[in-house]
């Protein structure tokens, strides 16, 4: 069941009526069936796998509880990760890869690690674990939030509040607005471009490129803010994922505001337990290779996404290597800090990441993507003609590049710190319907679909 679909839509309008009509703990097991049904239309195969995990898991915190000896952890940490190892990297006939198992794998791993250090605090059973791993709008693509502020909220009485339910509703349209309006139509131009890279060469590829850098984005972003929309209808808050990534002035700044779930967990699960920066210089960049290098071999099992993954690693390395030579050269520039210093190392940091998501999509494998970017710099001429055979036609992209403004101008308000959320929570209900009909409709009547449409693709599904 997929979020960009009707099945989905009655399901979560089903979900969120029976959730508030049951009483007391009713509303656990409201929510506990509908993770298990969501998770259940992606095959009971999958289901089987998640409910082991859970159990296994479940058993060994206990257990860790009572004996707090490092083998044992080491033990369920290697039986918690085998299924991701077996099912994602490894090619077993019959077998297919449960959706989300990188997500929810993570999970259970820092489930397992805090309960060996004490940092579960909150008194649990089995069931609000449950809730907690298989929570049915975070499974298939997060964000990875981490049990103990999770099972707090699990443990809280919920009741029924017009502003959430409307905030909620309003996350939900946006997720689908940069869905359906923006990133759906992109997806048709890079797919077009990509998969027929070798007839391209130049401008078509570049432009190519950065239209895939905004796809990705908004797609999960769009993705993220679905999710989000409904845990707040729900009476959960989770983990935010993206604080506009792209307007970062450093590789460093763009993984604090890029999936950050995923870094926050990286940091604190692989790269402080490795030393961090507290063993020395040389040690501090050993350690940040090995992370990145993880943050790629988590996403796939192929060598784009160890070279993607790498790459960012390089990146980091280079740019705390290179930070006092880069710093005294501003100075003596006399622009460190000024508006051009800051465009350049935002331009530069969008040109590098940019660059990285080639490798990360992997179009043809890695010497694809490595003959995709050595097509970039052939010379060509600078037309958008050849847009128009891709399959977007001329209204279909105004529209989009009108709905990409929209976004581009919330992104720079909440870049400068504007609480939108917060104005439309105090702005009068006629306006907070407005707003939300507005988007309602505009999704409605600009939203990608119809035959060949493909609703499955929220790109980080994959993982």
């Amino acid at each position: 069941m997929q979020f960009v679909s009707l099945k989905f839509i009655l399901f979560l309008l089903g979900v969120i009526l029976g959730y508030y009509v049951m009483p007391g703990r009713g509303k656990k097991i409201m929510l506990l069936f509908a993770n298990v049904v969501f998770y259940y239309t992606f095959g009971i195969q999958n289901l089987c796998i998640l409910a082991l995990m859970v159990f296994i898991s479940f058993s060994g915190a206990r257990l860790l509880q009572k004996k707090k000896e490092k083998r044992y952890l080491i033990f369920f940490l290697v039986i918690s990760l085998l299924p991701l190892v077996l099912l994602k990297y490894c090619d077993f006939e019959g077998l297919v890869e449960p959706i989300g198992i990188s997500f929810f794998t993570f999970k259970v791993i820092s489930y397992l690690i805090d309960t060996y250090q004490d940092k579960l605090e909150t008194k649990h059973g089995l069931w609000d674990y449950s809730i907690y791993v298989s929570f049915f709008p975070a499974i298939t693509s997060g964000p990875i939030d981490r049990a103990e502020p999770f099972i707090r909220q699990i443990q809280q009485p919920k009741r029924l509040e017009e502003r959430r339910l409307l905030e909620g509703l309003l996350y939900v349209l946006w997720g689908y607005f940069q869905k359906m309006i923006v990133s759906d139509r992109l997806a048709i131009i890079v797919n077009t471009v990509f998969d027929s890279y070798q007839t391209y060469a130049g401008f078509p590829l570049l432009v190519t490129s950065v239209f895939y850098t905004l796809q990705i984005y908004l797609d999960f972003a769009g993705y993220t803010f679905i999710a989000l929309g409904i845990a707040k209808a729900l009476g959960y808050e989770c983990q935010q994922n993206f604080r506009q990534p792209y307007f970062s002035m450093s590789i460093r700044e763009f993984w604090q505001r890029w999936h950050m779930s995923l870094s926050g967990w990286l940091r604190d699960y692989i790269y402080i337990p490795l030393g961090g920066n507290r063993k020395g210089i040389t040690r501090k960049y050993i350690n940040l290779m090995i992370t990145f290098l993880v943050s790629g071999i988590w996403h796939g099992a192929g060598w784009n996404f160890v070279a993607w993954g790498a790459l960012h690693g390089i990146y980091q390395v280079i740019g705390a290597l290179t930070e006092k030579y880069r710093i005294r050269m501003k100075e003596k520039l006399h622009i460190a800090n000024t508006v051009l210093d800051k465009g350049i190392r935002m331009f530069v940091t969008f040109v590098l990441v940019n660059f990285a998501w080639i490798l990360f999509r992997g179009t043809g494998g890695l010497s694809g993507c490595v003959d995709i970017i050595r097509n970039i710099f052939v010379p060509s001429g600078i037309s958008f003609y050849w847009l128009w055979d891709t399959g977007v036609v001329k209204l279909e992209f105004c529209i989009m590049l009108a709905a990409l403004l929209c976004i581009v101008v919330v992104d720079v308000l909440r870049y400068h710190k504007v609480k939108l959320l917060q104005l439309f929570s105090k702005s009068p209900v006629i306006l907070q319907f407005v707003c939300i009909y507005v988007l309602f409709f505009a999704v409605v009547l600009f939203g990608v679909y119809g035959p060949g449409y493909d609703s499955s693709a929220f790109i980080y599904f994959q993982f």
